[in-house]
């Protein structure tokens, strides 16, 4: 089953906004499945930009911090980390 993914038809009973609106951005996080958390993992979803481009760009979200970064960032510190504790220079 898919799960189900923001987008502007979800804004179509919301006024003038979508319309009158230059970018349209939603902040993505899915749920596992009878779990009321969502995951670390989501999406910025650009459904609407006048002067640019749509499309997603995927995050991690570190609750510890309440930060967001992007995923390909974090993987790439992740494969740093682990690669600094097997030369025993890191922290596990």
């Amino acid at each position: 089953m898919k799960a189900y993914t923001p987008g502007i038809f979800d804004l179509r009973d919301s006024g003038a906004i979508e319309a009158d609106a230059d970018q349209i951005i939603f902040v993505y996080r899915e749920r596992e499945p009878g779990n009321k958390t969502p995951r670390e993992e989501g999406a910025f979803i650009v459904a609407k930009a006048r002067m640019g481009r749509t499309g997603t760009q995927s995050f991690v979200f570190g609750g510890a911090t309440q930060q967001f970064e992007m995923k390909a960032v974090a993987e790439e510190r992740a494969a740093i980390q682990s690669w600094s504790v097997y030369q025993g220079r890191g922290e596990p």
